[in-house]
């Protein structure tokens, strides 16, 4: 009882508060890191070698951030994860029924993926040079070649990584669930609109337009 009369209470309505963050707000970024977090020492490992910052530190969608944590964390549910967890399935990639569908395999290596990277790089780097040394998507984001001005097309440079990653994996999943065919214009044009919509349109860039993504590409994001 004596421990009950020294608590200090208060006539406010109670609220929720998240202990996470500093200013008692909610971010996916805390509760991602808190989960990273667990995980990770129920598993024994270290949270130094993991890359974070490329998968929160940016202004893309939330949605995007969670999926390239999951590409980052190998959890992203391709033919081999799936199989490795129990399942019994075709590992085959959907997309150049050559070899099995692991992560990287689909997003970098395969050779349909290889020609959209190539198709979106090539006046820029050396892309057989680039993705000799870059062997996972972890490689990739983290040496992707930097630019210092804030310009409209070093804006598309930025994010093109993740685009081409993302469109990648829904271009997957239309063929394996919906038997789509692959048609490589439409994901680069898809790419293009992703990237048109992360960077935000007209409105946020006054003076160019989409049109221009898609017939002119080398040009906007020429160094």
């Amino acid at each position: 009882m004596q421990l009950l009369q020294q608590q200090r209470t208060s006539s406010d309505d109670d609220h929720w508060c998240w202990t996470l963050e500093k200013n008692g707000k909610f971010t996916v970024s805390s509760f991602a890191e808190f989960l990273q977090q667990e995980d990770r020492l129920l598993k024994g490992i270290t949270l130094q070698n993991f890359p974070f910052k490329l998968a929160w530190s940016n202004k893309l969608p939330p949605k995007i951030k969670f999926f390239v944590w999951t590409v980052l964390q190998g959890r992203l549910q391709t033919a081999h994860h799936l199989v490795s967890r129990g399942m019994v399935l075709n590992t085959i990639c959907p997309l150049c029924h050559l070899n099995d569908e692991t992560s990287e395999h689909l997003l970098l290596s395969c050779s349909v993926s290889k020609l959209v990277w190539r198709y979106f790089t090539a006046d820029n780097i050396n892309t057989d040079q680039f993705f000799a040394g870059a062997t996972t998507v972890k490689d990739v984001l983290s040496s992707w070649p930097k630019r210092k001005k804030d310009t409209f097309g070093n804006q598309l440079w930025s994010y093109l990584p993740f685009a081409i990653i993302w469109v990648v994996w829904l271009s997957r999943n239309e063929t394996v669930f919906r038997g789509k065919p692959l048609d490589f214009t439409r994901i680069c044009n898809q790419i293009k609109g992703t990237l048109w919509f992360w960077i935000g349109g007209e409105t946020k860039n006054p003076g160019h337009h989409f049109v221009n993504l898609i017939t002119d590409w080398s040009s906007l994001v020429a160094l």
